[in-house]
């Protein structure tokens, strides 16, 4: 079993390696092709052809882009993303010090979504074909067709302006966290509803469930030890893949709340064409959700001892 741990491993941690050279080729062709950030650094009209010569070859910017991609691969060996063309530090610190408002945001969204969305999927389930269930369907229904920036506006302009109860933006105390997280949380919590009652329907009319309630046990122990721990592989396994949407959704939340995290970091880095930026944040972010992906595969045996790792 030890030796089946450990190849594992070493063909996850390959895979990885190959999905984040994958993604750091992508963005760093994206990005060289959406334009040149000497024009945006140079837009004095006075600037001369020389100006914009000298500050690319400073950059590096002048060299072909299979060349230009060398460095760049080069310099991730070294843990040198490069330096940020606004700020002036290593790209690699700047996103570091953006990562914890994100990280907060995503972990409370996701907290949100484990602790509304699979008790609200249990209940529908438990009240099939009752107003409950009608209800809880209707309201996932919208949840998942509402988009994130315009759930956020409409709270802004409910909570913040015509009340007055929550502030528009920023990051503080937990009144500044509870309009992102909850505008972050809203389709996750849909999916996992909708996903956690047809998982119950389907478990509920089993025979060992029904043998389980003629023994005269409590409903309670009938759905918490034989439902939800057969439930939890496919639960389990959406809240992973979730972790994925969560950090790309909270790209556009931060930036309609103002929220001071790696997203609103890179959306500003994209259209100031800050290359090292972009891609030290997309680094980061595809490490966590390889990450995750790898510890959710982990638990898998560890929920149902039937799962192997090979």
């Amino acid at each position: 079993m030890q030796d089946d741990v450990t190849t594992y491993l070493v063909k996850r941690l390959a895979n990885t390696i190959a999905v984040l050279l994958g993604c750091s080729l992508v963005v760093f062709v994206i990005l060289r092709l959406s334009g040149n950030p000497v024009s945006l650094m140079l837009s004095d009209p006075a600037a001369t052809p020389e100006d914009f010569q000298r500050v690319s070859q400073a950059l590096g910017l002048d060299k072909p882009i299979p060349v230009q991609y060398l460095i760049f691969l080069k310099g991730i060996l070294s843990g040198n993303f490069g330096v940020s063309y606004r700020y002036g530090l290593q790209a690699m610190d700047v996103c570091l010090e953006r990562l914890p408002a994100t990280v907060e945001l995503t972990l409370v969204a996701m907290a949100l979504v484990v602790i509304v969305g699979v008790p609200l999927g249990i209940l529908a389930a438990l009240r099939r074909g009752s107003w409950v269930d009608h209800l809880i369907s209707t309201i996932t229904l919208f949840g998942q067709s509402m988009p994130n920036y315009w759930v956020g506006i409409m709270l802004i302009l409910l909570l913040s302006v015509s009340l007055g109860l929550l502030p528009t933006s920023g990051r503080g105390g937990l009144r500044h966290l509870i309009m992102p997280a909850v505008v972050l949380a809203l389709h996750p919590i849909s999916k996992i509803t909708r996903l956690a009652r047809s998982e119950f329907l389907e478990i509920l009319s089993r025979d060992y469930v029904r043998t389980a309630r003629a023994k005269g046990l409590k409903e309670t122990v009938v759905v918490m030890k034989h439902a939800l721990r057969n439930a939890s592989l496919s639960l389990v396994t959406v809240i992973g893949m979730d972790v994925g949407y969560l950090l790309g959704g909270a790209i556009v939340t931060e930036t309609v709340f103002g929220w001071p995290g790696i997203g609103k970091l890179m959306v500003d880095a994209v259209t100031q064409r800050d290359f090292p930026i972009v891609q030290a944040a997309t680094f980061v972010i595809t490490t966590i959700v390889v990450l995750t992906n790898l510890t959710v595969d982990l638990t898998y045996s560890v929920l149902d001892p039937r799962v192997r790792l090979r």
